[in-house]
């Protein structure tokens, strides 16, 4: 099966044997200074969590952008941020989310995972969540996704194993809203109005900004 020139879904045991993935963002990780942090360590403008950084401190071998059928939304809250982060609905759905997608190791893409869901490892939990499709870590962004294949390497996400159901309590800090739109911007090529016309319409954004807040917010990233 195809879809913009991506093959969907590599087998399993394919999975297990490379060495590379595409790892796919959608959200502050978007922004490739914030994603550089949980590759080499640091702590990223705006958060106030320092990322230990993975085992390989390699940058990214190639970056490319993508949009795939699943819907973002705001939900749950986040330390780093002091308000909800994004996540995906694991479901494939209507609306199309944008993907800035880092070419690294797969103990890179583990490390990275352990890192956003606050563990040491998960590389003991590999064959676990690439065999089962309903398997789940501990944390936030448990679930592992693998949504497809680029150039011969697997594309992985990873999520919040379910979607709540109704508003979120916290709306999403403006210091995350910014990073995000730095690479919505820097990396998607969106400008202010697509920036804002996207962001809207996510669940967990509205009634908190408007569409004018929004497009101030990104206006304010050049000054």
């Amino acid at each position: 099966m195809q879809r913009d020139g991506q093959q969907l879904i590599m087998e399993s045991q394919d999975v297990l044997k490379v060495t590379h993935v595409w790892y796919a963002s959608y959200g502050s990780n978007m922004n490739p200074q914030r994603f550089y942090c949980y590759i080499q360590g640091g702590r990223p403008e705006g958060s106030t969590k320092t990322e230990r950084g993975c085992r390989d401190k390699e940058l990214p071998t190639s970056i490319k952008t993508l949009t795939l059928p699943y819907e973002a939304y705001f939900s749950h809250y986040s330390d780093r941020w002091g308000g909800a982060p994004v996540f995906i609905d694991p479901d494939i759905g209507e609306k199309q989310s944008h993907f800035v997608c880092y070419l690294i190791t797969m103990e890179q893409y583990l490390d990275v995972m352990a890192q956003e869901n606050g563990l040491l490892e998960v590389e003991s939990e590999i064959s676990r969540l690439v065999n089962d499709q309903t398997a789940t870590l501990n944390g936030l962004y448990g679930k592992m996704m693998n949504v497809g294949t680029v150039e011969g390497f697997p594309v992985f996400t990873f999520t919040n194993p379910k979607r709540p159901v109704g508003e979120t309590e916290f709306p999403p800090s403006i210091p995350y809203l910014q990073t995000i739109m730095k690479g919505l911007k820097g990396q998607c090529g969106l400008n202010a109005k697509e920036i804002a016309e996207y962001l809207i319409h996510l669940d967990g954004v509205s009634p908190a900004y408007s569409y004018d807040e929004l497009i101030q917010i990104v206006n304010k990233l050049s000054q």
